[in-house]
């Protein structure tokens, strides 16, 4: 079952990182809206938005509606996942500072000791075009699992 959850996870970043090289990648401007529209339902664990190169910011301007129930908006979420949730977008972010030196895709891996259990995470992130082609952007994909210390 472990494996089966990592194997999962593991899709969704080679998902992301394959259509980024698919749609042209650093040669040919890869849009957000394009990646979304190709990850179909697992755009509902991405993160995105613009990257400011000046102020070195990484801003969020949108969250996958499942990330969104994961991070507390739904009632149903456990008690501790609001804070899994938010220690793995920091995380994230991270990775959007990355992008600001590194125009490359950019994956990490690894886990979070909480509450009895090992968080196991996988991310990865993409360097896009915002949504008027001329900007720079972000896109991130992050998912994880719990399993007993």
């Amino acid at each position: 079952m472990v494996k089966a959850i990592m194997g999962k996870n593991l899709r969704k970043t080679e998902n992301l990182t394959n259509l980024w090289h698919r749609l042209g990648g650093p040669d040919n401007g890869v849009s957000v809206e394009g990646l979304l529209r190709g990850l179909n339902s697992e755009r509902d664990f991405c993160v995105h938005s613009n990257l400011d190169p000046k102020r070195r910011q990484v801003q969020v301007a949108e969250v996958g509606a499942n990330l969104v129930n994961r991070l507390g908006e739904c009632y149903r979420v456990p008690a501790d996942e609001p804070g899994i949730a938010a220690a793995v977008m920091l995380k994230l972010s991270s990775l959007g500072e990355k992008l600001l030196a590194e125009q490359s895709p950019q994956i990490r891996d690894g886990e979070i000791a909480r509450a009895g259990h090992r968080i196991h995470y996988r991310l990865a992130a993409v360097p896009a075009l915002d949504a008027d082609g001329g900007g720079l952007a972000w896109l991130g994909i992050v998912d994880w699992s719990r399993r007993p210390v």
